[in-house]
């Protein structure tokens, strides 16, 4: 006998809530409360229409690790028979089922970036009649959402596949969107390994647009920090042999030979080493900032035997939020270098462009604490710096939204916004430098085909999200950060990625490419559409059967060449052929997949 399963049109919303907060899904074995008592108070729920892929932050506002929510889901059964409940959630869930126990991730959380309705299943035999299903769900740092799937078990696998079939891009050339934005920086230039290492071909075969120089040839920085510069804290700024540049003017050198630009972030790398060597604030602020316009004056004004670079962007100081690892001052001292040092700079060259502060979690209290105390003493802010580690593209790009409305309201609205560290965390809980195993997934994962397609989701989604400049952590091969390429300097699949991505940026036009059921896409041409370029990503999944429209293409344009990236290609050529009069071409994606279709003139 066939059983059917009717789901109500309204469901329960309620919270949000504090992840400690008690409650009892147990306490609801049949209908859904109207109201729910929550630390002595009535909590009165919300109507939510009957969604199986549920994205919590929008409507509970915004995402916050610890935030909870709980979902009151009631259907019918038709006949008894097994039934199939499965889930997925962004970080944790507990469901229970007619107010008993069916399923929880407390105890591990997701294990996995991608959120889909099918990672966690349990089989339960229900007689016919009313059914309350209770979810409670728990956010992660990058994600509030909720995906599931309940079917009878006889049919599962074909719901499953059902529920991924519904995939489809459509593009359009006709439509235009000005240009692709060259998001593709980069941390740290090409030389490492103490100089051994040289990835500058490679760089200029990605036509790197911005290289932000931090952390460089770590965690032994010889080049580019104020430490390594000026070693003398007490010598005099105004003397040229206070200086030493040797080293720094060769790395430059390297950079702006690859055709990249420069953000120079003036101050210290990184040390996670016990004992902290130069991350404390500097003895003399102003003594500091006079440094800072002496490297400023030798790479662009030649003081010093120097040259005439035009570098444009200059960073004060770097994550001084995190504490010693980079700063063992307070937020106030910061802030008041930070004045210095913009100040001097300006004042020394108004036509470059002052920015920090490099702030490493976008909610920190200090992010709008610098920025009223840059408001409230009219301080040069000509670009913000962030950063962002993710286990999904999605909370980048809420981060970049944010970024720019935080800039907005508080006054700099001209001010640009550079997200200049970013990089797949692939990582549920804390980072532990002690489990060598966990590192290792970690690592590897910025590097293989997961890597590869969270890395083009951010650089397409981040397109229409209002960021001015980029910038990967890390590019340099020795960095542990570096997805770019091996420990030997050999380019990994994520490499791939990028190239594929530049292909994109060199046409002139970008053109209107819409997707649903979450594959990001990015489509562009040349000036006369003879030629149409259309990348895409899947970032989790199961295996599915992607179908391209494309639409008002020149009669001449038939023939289609499709690259991969996944668990067994590198961008290779995998698929070609003539498109048909319908327009469509279909396209297999595994579970991480990053596409390239080109399209040109039938040959």
């Amino acid at each position: 006998m066939s059983i059917t399963i009717k789901f109500d049109a309204v469901w329960k919303l309620f919270g949000p809530f504090r992840r400690e907060t008690e409650i009892r899904l147990a306490d609801w074995p049949a209908i859904p409360p109207t109201e729910l008592p929550v630390d002595g108070q009535a909590c009165r729920g919300r109507d939510l229409s009957a969604t199986f892929d549920l994205d919590l932050a929008p409507r509970l506002g915004g995402v916050q690790e610890g935030k909870t929510a709980v979902v009151f889901l009631p259907f019918a059964v038709s006949a008894r028979g097994r039934i199939a409940f499965s889930f997925g959630a962004d970080w944790w869930f507990e469901a229970a089922l007619d107010g008993q126990p069916l399923l929880d991730t407390l105890a591990t959380g997701n294990g996995q970036p991608a959120i889909r309705c099918d990672q966690f299943r349990k089989d339960v035999t229900l007689r016919p009649g009313r059914h309350l299903l209770a979810i409670r769900v728990i956010g992660g740092a990058a994600g509030f959402r909720l995906s599931l799937l309940i079917a009878p078990s006889a049919n599962y696998a074909t719901a499953v596949k059902s529920r991924w079939d519904t995939f489809y891009t459509v593009v359009d050339p006709k439509i235009r969107l000005g240009r692709v934005k060259p998001l593709h920086g980069v941390n740290n230039g090409p030389l490492t390994f103490g100089s051994a290492m040289d990835a500058s071909a490679h760089y200029r075969e990605l036509q790197i647009p911005w290289v932000r120089i931090h952390d460089p040839n770590w965690p032994h920085p010889r080049e580019v920090d104020i430490p390594q510069i000026f070693p003398n804290e007490d010598a005099d700024p105004a003397d040229p042999a206070s200086y030493d540049f040797r080293r720094t003017d060769t790395y430059i050198q390297s950079i702006l030979a690859t055709g990249a630009k420069i953000v120079y972030r003036l101050g210290t790398s990184i040390e996670h080493t016990k004992i902290k060597y130069f991350t404390h604030p500097p003895k003399d602020f102003a003594r500091w900032a006079q440094v800072c316009t002496g490297i400023i004056n030798h790479y662009n004004h030649g003081w010093a035997n120097g040259f005439h670079y035009g570098i444009t962007h200059w960073e004060i100081w770097n994550e001084p939020d995190i504490g010693p690892l980079m700063w063992s001052g307070t937020p106030e001292q910061y802030f008041a270098l930070y004045a210095a040092a913009a100040r001097a700079i300006k004042k020394c060259d108004p036509a470059v462009n002052v920015g920090g502060f490099a702030v490493s979690w976008v909610k920190s209290p200090m992010t709008t604490a610098f920025l009223e105390y840059c408001r409230k003493h009219r301080l040069p802010l000509d670009f913000f710096t962030w950063h962002c580690y993710a286990a999904a593209p999605g909370a980048i790009e809420r981060d970049a939204r944010l970024v720019r409305s935080l800039l907005d309201q508080y006054g700099f609205t001209h001010s640009e916004s550079h997200l200049n560290e970013w990089n797949l965390y692939h990582c549920a809980g804390p980072f532990s430098f002690a489990n060598a195993q966990l590192r290792k997934t970690v690592f590897d994962a910025q590097k293989n085909e997961i890597g590869a397609s969270f890395s083009a989701s951010v650089l397409m989604r981040l397109q229409d999200a209002a960021v001015d400049v980029t910038n990967y952590y890390d590019g340099q091969p020795t960095s542990l950060y570096c997805g770019l390429f091996d420990s030997y300097g050999l380019p990994q699949k994520t490499y791939r990625t990028f190239l594929a991505f530049r292909e994109l940026v060199n046409y002139p036009v970008r053109i209107k490419a819409t997707s649903v059921n979450g594959i990001d896409t990015l489509a562009a041409c040349d000036a006369r559409r003879k030629k149409v370029a259309v990348l895409l990503s899947k970032f989790g999944g199961p295996w599915v059967d992607h179908t391209v429209v494309v639409k008002n293409l020149p009669a001449d344009i038939r023939h289609y060449e499709l690259c991969l990236i996944d668990a067994d290609h590198q961008l290779e050529a995998v698929q070609s052929g003539m498109i048909g009069p319908d327009g469509k071409i279909t396209i297999r994606l595994m579970e991480y997949a990053v596409a390239l279709l080109r399209l040109s003139v039938a040959r």
